[in-house]
């Protein structure tokens, strides 16, 4: 029996993974972001997310693992909180509950935080505790 190829194409034609919509939930999942050049910058994880009609995508139980964006693969930072909404689109996530970053020169908590990834800053808004892991050169004999 001979499939027609009009039909072969139109199968191939048909996205194979759905659109998130808005109000839409999704249960324990992975959402990996790769860079321009197709290296894993990152992977937005959480044990609930809904999409929101304004494109904005809350998470609970959100954990962000950022990696070096290289072939090395190298994971950099994560960040942990019970409830973030991120925008997606320009990199940025916001919250008011406790955020937890992990890296491996510093330990930083607080709450009402936002992030912005492209510009690698956090602002930390209450609440704030940072723990460096690195050796300070600072000359502070001028100081006294």
């Amino acid at each position: 029996m001979r499939t027609p190829i009009a039909l072969v194409s139109i199968l191939f034609a048909t996205p194979l993974f759905a659109q998130i919509t808005p109000h839409s939930a999704l249960k324990n999942f992975r959402l990996p972001k790769f860079n321009e050049n197709s290296y894993r910058a990152y992977t937005l994880s959480g044990a609930e997310g809904i999409y929101d009609a304004a494109g904005f995508f809350e998470v609970n139980q959100a954990e962000l693992t950022i990696y070096s964006g290289d072939a090395e693969q190298t994971l950099r930072t994560r960040i942990t909180t019970d409830f973030a909404r991120f925008d997606l689109t320009h990199d940025t996530a916001s919250g008011d509950s406790i955020i937890e970053v992990h890296d491996s020169d510093f330990y930083l908590r607080g709450r009402a935080w936002t992030l912005d990834m492209q510009n690698q800053r956090i602002t930390i808004e209450r609440e704030g505790t940072i723990r460096l892991y690195q050796e300070l050169a600072l000359d502070l004999t001028e100081i006294f």
